[in-house]
C-alpha cells in the first residue's frame, strides 16, 4: 500500500511508507495555518520543473490548503 499526495500546483508525491494517511491527517488537522513536515518515499522523490531540479526532494513541507486530495494504491 501507498499513499499518494496531490498537491494544488499538480505535483503529486508519493509518501514514506513509514506514516499512514491517518497520521499525515492529523498532523495537517491538528495545524492549521502552520506548515507540517512530511517525508517522502525515496524511490518517488524526484519532480521535474520544481526548485531545485534534478535534486532529491526528501521531506515536504505542507499546509492543508496546499494540498488538493490523497490516494492510496
Amino acid at each position: 500500500m501507498a499513499i499518494v499526495m496531490y498537491m494544488r500546483t499538480g505535483h503529486a508525491y508519493r509518501v514514506s511508507d513509514s506514516l499512514t494517511l491517518g497520521a499525515v491527517n492529523d498532523a495537517l488537522n491538528s495545524n492549521p495555518d502552520r506548515f507540517v513536515e512530511v517525508p517522502v518515499a525515496p524511490d518517488a522523490a524526484f519532480v521535474a520543473g520544481t526548485p531545485g531540479q534534478g535534486l532529491q526532494v526528501k521531506n515536504l513541507f505542507i499546509t492543508p490548503s496546499s494540498v488538493s486530495h490523497f490516494i492510496v494504491v
